[in-house]
């Protein structure tokens, strides 16, 4: 099964010059924990509910522009890959989401460990996925290309 065929397609970007608090009311009415910074229909950054309360406690003022703040490294699986490539990208880099692009880095949807438990060809990646994740392995983005050979 492939990534294309797993996928959520309703994917909530927003741009790198709103403020953290507009990318905190996106979060709240379009109920959601992730956010993609793209430009020009492609992944820049990403920031995650999470994040937004690590950057409240350290007193980051609010007006702050989300490109200041985001997760610069976002990791990408292209649409076409097998389900079981997203799964163990997961596991090894310790994520719980992908964002997915087509050939050309265009953002296509995101695909999560919810979206791989949601069917049954599928259920048992995200569980392997998630086994990896709960291990403490330290994680070094530099290595995504190697994994991927």
């Amino acid at each position: 099964m492939k990534v294309l065929d797993v996928m959520n397609k309703k994917v909530v970007t927003i741009k790198k010059d709103i403020t953290v608090l507009d990318a905190m009311k996106v979060m709240r009415e379009r109920n959601v924990g992730f956010l993609i910074i793209e430009e020009g229909e492609r992944p820049l950054g990403i920031i995650t509910d999470r994040d937004l309360v690590l950057i409240l406690s350290k007193e980051i003022s609010m007006n702050t522009q989300i490109h200041k703040v985001m997760k610069k490294y976002v990791i990408t699986i292209d649409e076409e890959n097998e389900a079981s490539i997203a799964s163990d990208m997961m596991g090894y880099m310790q994520v719980r989401r992908l964002v997915v692009v087509d050939k050309e880095n265009k953002i296509k949807g995101v695909i999560s460990l919810s979206d791989l438990a949601s069917t049954s060809q599928t259920e048992e990646l995200a569980l392997e996925a998630l086994i990896e994740i709960s291990y403490n392995y330290p994680t070094n983005t530099d290595d995504v290309d190697k994994f991927l050979q």
